[in-house]
């Protein structure tokens, strides 16, 4: 496998992951991790507490906005109802393969518990966008027809993975203060205008095609984003439902009254925004966003977006070593829901990784809404071929090429440091 696969697999957990396969290895991960967790805390690693609420059972909201013990949830992500994808599944999403999975198992089982844990800062920061178009997704979906044709699926599909690429576009922020914020809250409310029987995806404000260099590349968005988005679509859109309540915005997108937080987004502790300054953790609370209330009537938690982040259990639990959220309860109304949901969109088959790392909105044939289209970033046969190879390499070869790359930057550091202690030794 390349370094290149290797980014892919750590940016989701192996996106934005040795498969444990019985449910008694799932407890011993459950376990060992709330171990490794009392450790940390007791360190003093603030940061803990996400793990722990991850890895832990213990009472969270439902759809329902009921609590959920371990009782109620216990087997539910066990029930032969389709909730739960199977790893061969998943591993398709990942565009991964057996072969690639015996080979990097230890790669997959090292990344997913530590993106995992990336997820409720993720969803807290970009709440707004993530909120806007997973219930616009999610009222197309409710709207379509049970018995459409494949050409009506297609086209479902097509708007919401427009709907992903704009979601993931961490710059494509109604918010006041935002570089776009005018923009973006113009196109939210064209989408926002259009009946839940519309398909079509309005292109961007011409604004938009007009931006060049460092602006123009705020509009990628990454493939593995953009996976998840579409895997999460459902369940996101009725959470987001959820917490908006009755809250009346007047028809209007609402999110552009919000403030621009005045920090950037910490991920794996890099600042994600060099534009914005770093979270001062000592001073805010990266997950109080009270400021969300002026768009929705419920607050967002952290304890809440922990308990389902970052798959809802639509993976199995203990799988490559990681939890994938708590499913929602048998039984329950929304259980139903999502799994109708899920259906009518295609998933689990929609959501898959694909040979473009990154996507931007002029690219004209996968995401489509700003014209004049001007292809991919990347080129994608190229991408497709790097792919391919990733599958079908050997871990003896990667391993290699790491020493060696690895011996590479040993040797330019050496050469760095010689030529600055001759120039010292010559200075005196």
């Amino acid at each position: 496998m390349s370094l290149f696969r290797c980014a892919s697999l750590v940016f989701l957990s192996s996106a934005l992951l040795a498969p444990l396969t019985s449910a008694s290895a799932a407890d011993d991960v459950r376990r060992s991790a709330a171990l490794r967790d009392d450790d940390v805390c007791a360190a003093g690693d603030g940061a803990c507490a996400l793990n722990a609420l991850q890895a832990r059972s213990r009472p969270a909201l439902t759809g329902d906005g009921q609590a959920r013990g371990t009782d109620d949830a216990k087997g539910a992500g066990d029930a032969d109802d389709g909730w739960v994808w199977p790893e061969d599944v998943a591993l398709k999403q990942m565009m991964g393969t057996e072969f690639s999975l015996h080979e990097y198992g230890d790669v997959f089982n090292f990344a997913s518990p530590i993106v995992n844990r990336q997820c409720p800062p993720f969803v807290a920061y970009l709440w707004p966008q993530i909120s806007f178009w997973s219930q616009e997704i999610l009222r197309r979906v409710e709207a379509f027809p049970d018995d459409a044709p494949a050409e009506g699926q297609a086209k479902l599909q097509h708007f919401a993975r427009n709907a992903a690429y704009t979601s993931c576009v961490s710059y494509f922020d109604p918010r006041s203060g935002s570089d776009f914020s005018k923009h973006v809250t113009g196109h939210m409310q064209s989408v926002m205008d259009l009946p839940s029987t519309s398909l079509e995806m309005p292109d961007l404000p011409e604004y938009f095609s007009k931006l060049e260099g460092t602006q123009r590349m705020k509009l990628v968005a990454v493939d593995a984003c953009m996976m998840w988005t579409q895997a999460m679509a459902c369940d996101l859109g009725y959470i987001g439902r959820d917490l908006k309540g009755s809250k009346d915005t007047g028809g209007k997108v609402c999110w552009d009254k919000v403030p621009l937080p005045a920090y950037g987004m910490t991920i794996l502790g890099a600042n994600m925004y060099p534009d914005r300054p770093k979270l001062n953790e000592s001073l805010t609370d990266e997950f109080d966003h009270t400021d969300y209330l002026a768009c929705q009537e419920k607050p967002l938690l952290v304890e809440d977006i922990a308990s389902w982040c970052p798959m809802a259990g639509h993976w199995p639990d203990g799988m490559w070593n990681a939890s994938w959220g708590e499913p929602s309860p048998l039984g329950s109304q929304r259980r139903s829901d999502v799994l109708t949901c899920n259906k009518k969109i295609g998933n689990p088959s929609f959501s898959s990784l694909t040979a473009e790392m990154v996507h931007i909105a002029d690219e004209g044939e996968d995401i489509d809404i700003m014209k004049p289209f001007r292809g991919y970033l990347i080129n994608k046969t190229s991408m497709e071929q790097k792919m391919d190879e990733a599958m079908a390499t050997p871990r003896s070869v990667t391993d290699e090429s790491v020493k060696n790359m690895a011996e590479q930057v040993a040797q330019a550091v050496l050469k760095v440091a010689a030529k600055q202690a001759l120039k010292t030794a010559m200075a005196r």
